[in-house]
């Protein structure tokens, strides 16, 4: 074996078992069916499962063990759901899991840590996200669909073509309407952090964030808030 390959065995290995700790830790003694060892077990699967397939040339190998470890994962969902347990947050991250190794035994360590961490990081804010799920509205729902309308829906079909007379073409509906997306962008986050936050730092992490990106906007979109929202005034101004 080479020394690449025990790299990323040892890869899939350490982050299996990072994951198995985090989860074990916050199911506590709810449920047994996945822990430290097993996560490890379906991280260094995974990576198994691609390193046996490209050494016999059987390139099936990775997709008949994905196979077995869903057929595994939807048991331990069916039993779960028959003793009044409805969640498949131990499932799903075993699934995840198994994929993370893989992606370890493909030489993908780098994004395979990334996305090790944003597992990590779901299962350790669960009662931060469900505290958050009771405190959103229809407002905030309203909100979301039409920022992903502007910015997913109508920024992708507008041309990215510079129009006008001969020697003035500065009209560019790309670059016009990618200004209304980063004003809408900040109100946005501006809109959620107070509700996470508070108004007085959410408004000026907002102020911080977005300078880094576009000074113009921010003053833009704050200036325009303070209209709109007189009694907000010093924090807005506090936050350009």
């Amino acid at each position: 074996m080479e020394l690449n390959t025990a790299w990323q065995f040892a890869v899939a290995l350490g982050l299996g078992m990072l994951i198995g700790l985090e989860r074990e830790r916050t199911q506590g003694e709810a449920r047994a069916f996945a822990g430290a060892r097993t996560f490890s077990l379906v991280a260094l699967l995974g990576a198994l499962s691609v390193y046996v397939g490209e050494l016999s040339g059987f390139s099936w190998t990775f997709g008949l063990v994905l196979i077995a470890v869903l057929a595994l994962v939807s048991i331990s969902y069916f039993v779960s759901a028959q003793g009044g347990e409805i969640g498949a947050t131990t499932e799903a991250s075993l699934i995840v899991t198994f994929l993370i190794g893989a992606m370890c035994a493909w030489d993908d360590s780098g994004f395979a840590g990334a996305i090790a961490v944003i597992t990590m990081l779901l299962l350790a804010l669960k009662g931060w996200l469900h505290d958050l799920a009771t405190r959103i509205e229809a407002s905030d729902v309203e909100a979301t669909l039409k920022f992903a309308i502007i910015t997913l829906i109508i920024l992708p079909l507008l041309p990215n073509t510079d129009y006008g007379p001969p020697g003035l073409e500065v009209i560019n509906p790309y670059k016009t309407w990618l200004m209304v997306v980063l004003i809408a962008g900040l109100n946005f986050v501006g809109y959620i952090l107070v509700k996470v936050v508070g108004r007085e730092h959410g408004f000026g992490i907002t102020g911080l964030l977005g300078g880094l990106v576009s000074s113009t906007a921010v003053t833009l979109s704050f200036s325009q808030r303070s209209r709109t929202e007189p009694h907000l005034v010093s924090v807005l101004a506090l936050a350009i």
